[in-house]
């Protein structure tokens, strides 16, 4: 575990392992329907030592999920933004119709999720500019967090 902190950054780590202790001694978790209450409940209501949830095994396995989750999106995100500000430089009279549409749907209003369904040539563009861009080009690096046997038909693998 500590190989896996250190690789993700402690900080990013911490928060994310204090959010979910905070979640863990709050009764109320396990009548949450999000992906980390669902996660927790599955964690407190496991009996089966040997499942991904059971115990502390099943609190490092959302932990690591939530880290995950926290830097790829970080990083796609900001990837794909880089991109589509490019491509709009590049195509004035995209840009143009993009602007129109935010102007209509929005005015000076500040955005909110619902007014994305209003809003279908900015989903287009994004779209265009995942499908154009490379956004993930390595992917994110993983690691084992325990030894594990595989069996081929050569013999034992060792991973770690």
């Amino acid at each position: 575990m500590e190989r896996f902190q250190k690789k993700m950054g402690d900080c990013t780590y911490d928060f994310i392992n204090d959010s979910v202790e905070e979640r863990l001694s709050n009764p109320s978790t396990l009548e949450s329907n999000d992906f980390v209450g669902l996660f927790l409940k599955e964690i407190k209501t496991t009996k089966d030592p040997s499942s991904c949830f059971y115990g502390d095994i099943g609190k490092q396995n959302l932990v690591g999920t939530l880290v995950d989750i926290f830097v790829a999106s970080t990083e796609t995100c900001s990837t794909t933004l880089s991109w589509m500000f490019l491509y709009l430089a590049l195509n004035s009279e995209k840009q143009e119709e993009l602007i129109k549409e935010i102007d209509r749907v929005l005015g000076r209003d500040t955005p909110k999720l619902e007014d994305a369904s209003r809003m279908p040539y900015a989903e287009a563009v994004i779209m265009e500019t995942m499908r154009l861009a490379s956004v993930v080009p390595m992917n994110l690096f993983h690691c084992a967090l325990q030894d594990t046997k595989l069996d081929d038909s050569q013999g034992n693998l060792n991973v770690s």
